[in-house]
């Protein structure tokens, strides 16, 4: 049998590019290395006798488009977290209440920050920024100008278009711990229900250098997501009717080049727990579920894990380094143009590709389709 287009790939970006060009009639082959599709974001029982399954590569799916959700019809159920952070500082915290700004501003107060305005101010701009940009995503690559003018914010341009992010933070914020948490929202995704640990500015700094050095941070800087308080329905029945929760930590400066020998893992490991137990009233390790065979359930994944065991460059979500939402001499209309005219890229390595968003996947099959 012949086909009109050939996807190298099962993951959540080859098959929304299947499915677009399966939709517009043409005839679609998925080649897919594994034993099932769905690549990272597929949920799995992590430990032997225990009835949870679990996103092993923590992939989210807020970053979907809706558009992309209603072209194909997806049966998709998203949950809104109401706290988008809590920072432990001392013997109380900074909440980020995406429901109660009150809440949210006494919290400023408790932590003795003075930057609520200028948080608030950031923020906005942000989210106007953003509402603005997302449905270029699934266009053609706009011009720089174009971007531009459709953003309409010179200041917002400026400041995050052509200045570096840090010296925009330092700019803005005067306190240690406030740069640490926009520094991070920067530096990740950005998702809520982030509890965030030893994330100032200046523990950043400090790992930040010692990582450089090759060195494995003491006090690695860290941001722990628990997904079963949104989403129980991970759990089998009678592991629900426990109280059990999961909890995903995302280790920063914590590059690939670190990990060359087995005990680095180990270290790193070591070194994530103990900063973890530097916010909370027990160690964590007295917390963790156990196997019927006694087994802690804690699964690593170093960066040379994730190139060994999903191909990913280094461990590197996005294939490579970010580039910008706008066409550049090297790219073509659609940001999945390859030096060959009939390769497309349709997966993170695109441009405005990375993260469970589907988006180049969409736009390698209107590439195609054009």
């Amino acid at each position: 049998m012949r086909y009109d287009v050939v996807i190298a790939g099962g993951g959540h970006n080859g098959l929304v590019a299947a499915a677009y060009l399966a939709r517009a009639g043409r005839r679609v082959l998925v080649l897919e290395r594994l034993d099932h599709i769905g690549g990272l974001t597929v949920s799995a029982k992590a430990f032997p006798g225990v009835d949870a399954r679990l996103s092993r590569y923590s992939y989210l799916v807020s970053l979907l488009p809706t558009k992309i959700v209603k072209d194909l019809g997806l049966s998709l159920e998203l949950r809104r977290r109401r706290v988008a952070s809590y920072t432990p500082i001392g013997d109380t915290g900074l909440l980020i209440d995406n429901a109660d700004p009150a809440r949210t501003a006494a919290s400023f107060t408790r932590t003795g920050s003075s930057d609520l305005n200028a948080w608030n101010d950031f923020h906005t701009a942000l989210s106007r920024l953003a509402a603005r940009v997302a449905p270029t995503l699934l266009e053609p690559l706009p011009s720089r100008t174009a971007l531009r003018k459709t953003i309409d914010d010179d200041t917002a341009w400026h400041d995050l278009f052509e200045r570096p992010i840090g010296q925009v933070i330092d700019d803005r914020f005067g306190s240690d711990l406030i740069r640490g948490i926009v520094l991070t929202d920067a530096l990740t995704t950005a998702f809520t229900g982030t509890f965030r640990v030893n994330e100032s500015a200046s523990q950043l700094a400090t790992a930040f250098d010692r990582a450089s050095r090759g060195l494995i941070p003491d006090l690695p800087p860290s941001e722990i997501y628990c997904h079963s308080l949104t989403d129980d329905s991970i759990f089998g029945p009678s592991l629900r009717e426990t109280g059990a929760q999961t909890l995903t930590l995302f280790g920063l400066c914590m590059p690939a080049r670190l990990f060359t020998t087995p005990e680095a893992k180990e270290l790193a490991v070591a070194r994530a727990i103990a900063s973890i137990n530097t916010v909370l009233a027990e160690p964590i390790e007295n917390c963790l579920l156990t196997t019927p065979d006694g087994q802690p359930c804690l699964e690593a994944k170093t960066p040379l894990d994730l190139e060994r065991d999903v191909a990913l460059p280094g461990g590197h979500i996005f294939h490579g380094d970010l580039s910008w939402p706008y066409a550049e001499d090297d790219h073509g209309p659609w940001g999945v143009e390859t030096e060959h005219p009939r390769i497309l890229r349709c997966g993170a390595s695109a441009r405005r590709g990375g993260g469970v968003s589907g988006i180049p996947g969409h736009n390698a099959a209107m590439a195609a389709l054009g």
